[in-house]
């Protein structure tokens, strides 16, 4: 009984002490550097003059924010289109906007993120995350360069064009 006693220790000993790899992608930094994602409470109006978003939407707190860190441009990420409007309407998806920063802005984004996530307006703010399909690091909504740089690995089987 003893020596299977021992053996349990050396065993839990030797895999404590080595690198044991799950080799699970956990790098979840990957995102762009020059806008983010909000969501609202409420719809930002459309301004009339220019059939778009206006980076002053009405809501001071917000305003406020996007002046401080020179937002350039707001653009809502889902439109109805011919989709169903009850489920659209459910899942509030008219108030999911993103926010494009000025490249004048030498602000962490994280630090901002962290500024709008404290707003009580918004449900939430978050990073525009980069994808990653079949090894390749895509840029993102509309081409932006990424927070992180490491290279990925690239799979060379028969289906790879490169």
């Amino acid at each position: 009984m003893k020596k299977y006693i021992y053996i349990i220790v050396i065993f839990v000993l030797v895999l404590k002490f080595s690198n044991c790899v799950t080799y699970e992608f956990v790098d979840k930094s990957l995102y762009t550097i020059d806008k983010f994602i909000i969501k609202t409470k409420f719809d930002i109006p459309i301004s009339e003059a220019t059939g778009s978003f206006s980076t002053v939407s009405g809501i001071q707190s917000l305003d406020d924010k996007n002046l401080k860190y020179k937002i350039k441009k707001i653009k809502q990420i889902f439109r109805l289109n011919n989709g169903n409007s009850e489920i659209y309407k459910k899942l509030e998806m008219s108030r999911y906007y993103l926010l494009y920063l000025d490249g004048s802005n030498n602000i962490d984004i994280a630090d901002i993120i962290k500024d709008y996530s404290a707003d009580s307006n918004l449900v939430f703010c978050e990073p525009d995350f980069i994808g990653i399909s079949a090894g390749e690091k895509g840029y993102g909504y509309e081409g932006s360069f990424a927070k992180s740089d490491e290279s990925l690995i690239i799979p060379n089987d028969e289906k790879n064009s490169k």
